[in-house]
């Protein structure tokens, strides 16, 4: 005598029922495509920032001229070659202690290399530059040079670290090369300030030189500094600083002694 296979029978969903099921399914995929969206934008964000460091490296074409000592400092550049690639890199600039190692680039305006490599290509990172009110061979009394503050202290990143009084005080050098010498730095100050700061990013109202009393608005600004007693020249490395306009400027004197500042200047 054989069996007959008894199957329960299955309920029959109402149609409120049904209706929870759809939104239920419906709410399962906006997640997934949430999730996978959030997933997409961390990819690129992680990219972008890969490139950002990527192009804040210096160029292949732009390194292989520049010789390197067993610590990866530069000790000499061929200025000659460097030219032939851009005639507008007019320095190069060094911070013992820091990954401050970059060339100076110089033209007729401030916004240029921001956005310019060294090689004149569109880069995020930017240029190490000179300003444009400065001459560019570093012969005025006091020159701004300007750069982007990068993460893992690539470009002028690193010059938060002479925010630390220790470290300002067992990192006073670095070196300056140009076309035609190369100078001693002698780091003196550290200096958070913004943007409309006058007496320290205005080279036209300092006559292009030394306002005599620049020195004494350093003192007053900086939060490190050593002897300020100096009529060298000046080099003042700036960088953004937090936001809505804040800056850091690292203060370095360097080359022959100028001429006694008088309050005429």
């Amino acid at each position: 005598m054989s069996q007959e296979t008894v199957t329960e029978a299955q309920p029959v969903k109402t149609r409120g029922e049904k209706a929870v099921d759809v939104i239920a399914s419906v709410v399962d995929r906006i997640f997934i495509y949430f999730f996978v969206l959030i997933l997409l934008f961390c990819g690129y964000a992680i990219y972008d920032s890969l490139m950002v460091y990527t192009e804040a490296e210096i160029p292949t074409t732009v390194a292989e001229y520049v010789q390197k000592d067993e610590s990866n400092l530069t000790t000499d550049v061929n200025f000659d070659a460097l030219h032939e690639i851009n005639n507008e890199i007019v320095g190069w600039i060094q911070l013992d202690g820091t990954k401050v190692d970059f060339p100076i680039t110089h033209t007729d305006n401030n916004s240029y290399y921001l956005s310019r490599n060294y090689t004149r290509e569109y880069s995020l990172a930017g240029s190490i530059y000179l300003d444009a009110r400065n001459r560019g061979d570093f012969s005025d009394d006091y020159s701004v040079v300007y750069g982007h503050n990068m993460n893992d202290e690539m470009m002028f990143g690193g010059l938060k670290d002479f925010a630390d009084y220790d470290f300002f005080q067992s990192h006073p050098r670095g070196k300056l090369f140009t076309p035609d010498r190369v100078y001693d730095l002698e780091v003196i100050a550290y200096v958070v300030t913004d943007k409309t700061d006058q007496m320290l990013y205005d080279t036209e109202f300092l006559n292009n030189g030394r306002n005599p009393k620049i020195l004494e608005h350093i003192a007053e600004k900086s939060t490190n500094r050593r002897d300020l007693d100096t009529n060298k020249h000046l080099l003042a490395l700036s960088t953004c600083h937090g936001r809505d306009g804040g800056r850091v400027v690292l203060v370095a004197s360097f080359g022959d002694e100028i001429e006694t500042p008088t309050e005429e200047n």
